[in-house]
């Protein structure tokens, strides 16, 4: 009990805190406008059709009905999170039979960087992680203990994973991996894997028929329609999940799991699970680098529920392997672990420590950097926007109009938080038009620049600038003109 309150504890301290210090950036506004959009009835399709059904529908479930549905879509995130931190404690533990090896898998969980970052954000990737580890999981309960209950659970993990991101399409192969690597200690298993893909086949049917039923953007990403060789295609994506998982997982996470990796094949009552865990790992890494053209960071994030263990057994041994050489009494071989421990999670440490403080000076990877930071889907600059809107809003009673002449990720956020204000009108305007007036309340015009929109020349005697907000790297990000044409 004890162990649970201070890994929960640890965990819930180190993703609640500054939540909200990242902006929201696009994906996020996307997702929350989808479920506000189901609340009314409208679109329910447009989940599915994106292959990102269930995080949508949950997050329906709360996020339009409260004040601040940024900060309530990332906490829901926190709470699948909790999810996924017990199921690799789980898995450490029964792969291992050693709960010190779990308690680290679980501690490595909280402090790496990937997993903190995504954890704190309103994406559907971290549901698709909390999946995988239950899938594999399960079985593993299956493999061992086969049981018509376990059957049905395995298969909802599984359907549950497809529908959170069709990309979980992989976790049907799990199961059979987990019987082909492990073995079989029992033949009755068949019957319950059975139920556990017809559960599953059941369950995840529709999402995944509505994915590629219709063509989307995710769909759109894969290397289908490009022309460059699959060769050179596998070699540029390996590329780049190598470099993101080494940004992400920091110097001292991922030589430990080397090291873990090392240690399970070379020993061998753990080769069988060292086998596993890397299959689990870069399998789905090299099935995306061989079909996607356009892909990001967070769509490998479910590696880490393996690595996380991998790098546990690395610790682990390397301890084991002091205490032979150098044996200290109880007292000094804890503080000898705790100094150690902080020398390998320095790197990750400091990572997270600008994740709390400043995330615009996170060591991110250059893709990541421009979503979240200084790219136009970044929401830096459009926050200060926001709030200078909501202090004009305040002052205005009688409430405000702000028209947009071109695309606005800022625009956008004003519809999705102030969509239960009926004083505070969005429209999207002709830029080649005249000036729309409203006599009812004062005018605003936003022009994001970030996003290539400029003023339109034949506006700017109508309108005075009164704001103006910028990226972290001092890019232009919005302009906020208010309209003066026929007003004292």
């Amino acid at each position: 009990m004890v162990r649970w309150v201070v890994l929960v504890g640890l965990y819930l301290a180190s993703r609640l805190f500054a939540l909200t210090a990242l902006p929201m950036f696009l994906d996020e506004r996307i997702y929350l406008r989808w479920a506000y959009w189901i609340t009314q009835g409208r679109r329910l399709q447009v989940p599915f059709v994106a292959g990102k059904g269930l995080s949508v529908w949950v997050l329906a479930a709360v996020t339009p009905h409260t004040a601040n549905p940024l900060l309530a879509g990332r906490l829901l995130t926190v709470a699948v999170g909790i999810l996924t931190l017990v199921a690799v404690h789980r898995l450490a533990a029964r792969l291992t039979g050693d709960v010190r090896v779990a308690d680290l898998a679980a501690v490595f969980y909280i402090v790496c960087p990937f997993t903190l970052f995504h954890d704190r954000m309103v994406l559907a990737d971290p549901y698709l992680s909390a999946f995988t580890a239950w899938t594999l999981l399960l079985s593993l309960r299956l493999r061992d203990t086969p049981r018509l209950r376990d059957g049905i659970a395995l298969g909802a993990a599984m359907a549950l994973g497809i529908a959170a991101k069709v990309t979980g399409l992989p976790l049907l192969a799990v199961p059979l991996l987990v019987l082909g690597v492990m073995g079989a200690t029992r033949r009755t298993w068949l019957k319950p894997l059975a139920l556990a893909y017809v559960v599953a086949l059941a369950l995840s049917a529709y999402p995944v028929w509505r994915f590629f039923s219709r063509p989307s953007g995710e769909l759109s990403k894969l290397a289908g329609g490009d022309d460059s060789p699959v060769a050179a295609t596998v070699s540029a994506n390996l590329g780049l999940a190598t470099s993101w998982l080494w940004s992400y997982w920091t110097t001292g996470l991922v030589l430990l799991a080397a090291a873990g990796v090392v240690v399970a094949l070379r020993t061998n009552a753990l080769r069988r699970i060292g086998v596993l865990l890397i299959l689990v790992a870069l399998g789905p890494i090299a099935l995306f680098a061989s079909v996607s053209r356009v892909w990001f960071p967070r769509y490998v994030l479910f590696t880490t529920v393996p690595l996380v263990i991998l790098a546990a057994l690395g610790f682990r041994a390397g301890l084991d392997a002091l205490a032979r050489r150098t044996p200290v009494s109880p007292w000094t071989s804890a503080v000898r672990t705790a100094i150690l421990l902080a020398i390998v999670l320095a790197p990750a440490l400091r990572f997270d420590g600008a994740l709390w403080t400043d995330p615009s000076r996170a060591p991110l990877p250059d893709v990541d950097r421009f979503q979240y930071v200084t790219g136009w889907p970044s929401g830096y600059g459009s926050r200060d926007s926001l709030e200078f809107l909501r202090a004009r809003r305040a002052e205005r009673p009688e409430g405000l109009t702000l028209l947009t002449p071109g695309p606005s990720i800022t625009a956008s956020a004003v519809r999705l938080l102030w969509a239960a204000d009926p004083a505070m009108e969005v429209r999207a305007v002709d830029p080649s038009a005249a000036i729309p007036a409203d006599p009812a309340r004062p005018v605003y015009v936003l022009v994001s620049v970030a996003e290539g929109v400029h003023l339109p020349p034949d506006w700017t005697n109508d309108v005075t600038r009164e704001f103006a907000s910028f990226k972290p790297d001092g890019a232009p990000a919005d302009e906020v003109f208010r309209v003066t044409s026929g007003r004292p």
